[in-house]
């Protein structure tokens, strides 16, 4: 056996000795010097690095998000911002790990990481995608949809996928991506799917869905030409919001609504009715006060004021509802709001909460399903999202368009008056009736787009 006692070494290897070339540091103390425990790869693997690098690297880094790194390690985000391309927004550890990790090999090396799903949909994953771009992406499991890590202490949530990298730049335009499913406890079975690859946007195409998703393609524009797509709030921001947030009392004219993804649902909010967790606080009928909320946020409090749609930010469907201007919404969240055109936001909440517009946004990113077959929804897979413009000099088209309107006035308006019904069968009656005007818009929604009977038929299969 070989003699691998010099082979393993300690040390953080994300840091360099150029971190000391920092004056403020060159005064740190044993203490700090030992937690910080600076790593020099060419000392330590001389002979390696002298031959170009390694053959392989491998490897589960930790997963560590911007919030905790601010709190634990500042030191450290702020050494990774200054070295690294991919340490930009509100990026993860694993993030700069694996451009370390490709940095380290030789020109025909291999590198292989299991890492969270979420760089594939987070705005700051597109330079981590961007940057795995430059090379040969050999292969990508996703093993979102099992359970992997299991502790008994605590739930895990990360959906992981491994990506296999070949740091030769003969990079492919497509590659396969094989997707593991669990159809029970025991037993895991696997689906591949072929993955076209680029510098912004790496989308799964489905045999069964590919000639329909293209057809609304080619007869659609992005959503942000005719819309602002917003977030709702930064981490720093969210923290701020939970300095304010307060239990609602008798008056409150002076206050907005607080709604995040959990208090969400198609076309009406569930405030007041469920309970709303933020930042592992529990509310019932969350608000924040006018005044304080402009001193802290000018820039929000515009936001808040504005008509705009509020979605959610974890979903199996989409879920929109619609706010005239009395709302501040959580940073899981995304806001849409008027450009100014002739496009009611009206118009786009019956789009977003229909069939199609569903199955439109999970087959664009079943790559980044979560467990449960939960879809994480963001500001950035939005902005190219398709969109069916209205030619409003065409009669046809223009009545389609005052129809939708009209239909979503009326569901909006019997959703309203759901909540106040006393009797289990006024319930129902109206429940009925929303049930009824949720199938005119998906019908009116097929006719907008000229879909087929057999493409009907593959939305109304594929979203129960």
């Amino acid at each position: 056996m070989p003699d691998l006692s010099n082979n393993i070494k300690c040390g953080n290897s994300l840091i360099g000795p150029d971190f000391y070339d920092q004056t403020q540091l060159l005064f740190v103390d044993d203490e700090e010097r030992i937690r910080i425990n600076v790593f020099d790869w060419d000392k330590e693997f001389f002979e390696i690095m002298e031959n170009g690098g390694f053959n392989v690297v491998i490897g589960n880094p930790p997963y560590i998000d911007s919030e905790e790194m601010v709190k634990s390690s500042p030191e450290l985000r702020e050494y990774c911002a200054k070295r690294y391309k991919t340490a930009k927004g509100n990026w993860d550890m694993y993030c700069v790990m694996s451009e370390r990790g490709i940095s380290l090999l030789n020109n025909n090396g291999i590198f292989g990481f299991i890492i969270p799903n979420k760089f594939l949909s987070a705005p700051y994953g597109l330079y981590l995608k961007r940057f795995f771009s430059k090379y040969s992406i050999n292969n990508v499991l996703d093993y979102s949809s099992i359970p992997v890590f299991v502790s008994n202490v605590k739930k895990i949530n990360v959906y992981p996928i491994i990506i296999i990298v070949s740091k030769n730049n003969k990079n492919r335009s497509g590659i396969y991506m094989k997707m593991l499913e669990q159809n029970s406890k025991d037993f895991a079975y696997q689906k591949e799917f072929s993955i076209n690859t680029g510098e912004t946007d790496w989308t799964l195409k489905f045999d069964l869905l590919e000639v329909l998703l293209q057809k609304i393609e080619n007869i659609s524009v992005p959503l942000s030409n005719y819309f602002n797509i917003e977030s709702a709030a930064t981490v720093s921001e969210a923290y701020e919001i939970k300095k304010i947030l307060q239990e609602s009392k008798k008056d409150d004219k002076g206050n907005f609504i607080f709604v995040n993804t959990g208090t969400i649902d198609r076309y009406s909010i569930l405030w007041g009715f469920s309970k709303t967790t933020y930042i592992k606080n529990s509310y019932s009928n969350p608000v924040i006060n006018k005044e304080k909320f402009l001193k802290l946020f000018p820039n929000r409090y515009k936001q808040a004021i504005s008509e705009k749609l509020v979605l959610a930010g974890m979903v199996k469907r989409l879920e929109a509802i619609y706010d005239f201007g009395n709302i501040v919404a959580g940073k899981s969240t995304t806001l849409i709001l008027k450009k100014e055109n002739e496009y009611s936001l009206k118009y786009l909440l019956g789009l977003i909460n229909s069939k199609l517009y569903t199955i439109i946004f999970t087959s664009k990113n079943k790559h980044v399903a979560m467990s449960g077959g939960y879809i994480n929804v963001n500001q950035n897979q939005l902005y190219d999202f398709p969109f069916k413009e209205i030619n409003f000099t065409n009669p046809s088209d223009k009545s389609h368009y005052d129809r939708m309107i009209e239909l979503v006035d009326n569901i909006l308006e019997l959703h309203r008056k759901i909540v106040s019904v006393k009797t289990p069968d006024e319930k129902t009656i109206i429940q009925r009736q929303i049930d009824a005007i949720d199938n005119q818009i998906d019908k009116l929604i097929y006719e907008l787009y000229g879909l087929t009977e057999e493409e009907i038929k593959i939305v109304e299969e594929s979203v129960k």
